[in-house]
């Protein structure tokens, strides 16, 4: 039968949550070096630190006064802002680039 976890428990994986982010290194990696699950890892993060609700995706046109990438990227490329990040890429950009900067990105939201 499931028993909860004591207050003394939940502060230990909270630690080690803390400990992994401080680390730099990915969830799979630190889980890894740490002789831990990542399925399990990752459930305590979610219940530990949840995430806000998720809102539905939108994309809006910004308007020229309102535009905060730099006038190279605005004239000949792309900019992708979401929430702290922001991707640049110029007209010529290398996919592969951005599949593993994404990539990266969604390890680390998880």
């Amino acid at each position: 039968m499931f028993q909860p976890l004591s207050e003394e428990q939940k502060q230990q994986w909270k630690e080690k949550i803390i400990s992994q982010k401080k680390s730099g290194a990915s969830i799979a990696a630190w889980c890894r070096q740490n002789e831990i699950a990542d399925h399990v890892f990752r459930y305590w993060k979610k219940k530990l630190f949840p995430e806000p609700a998720a809102t539905l995706a939108s994309f809006t046109e910004i308007s020229s006064e309102k535009r905060s990438c730099s006038p190279e990227v605005e004239d000949s490329g792309v900019c992708l802002e979401c929430r702290e990040v922001r991707i640049r890429l110029n007209k010529h950009f290398d996919s592969s680039v951005l599949k593993q900067c994404l990539f990266l990105l969604k390890e680390e939201a998880c």
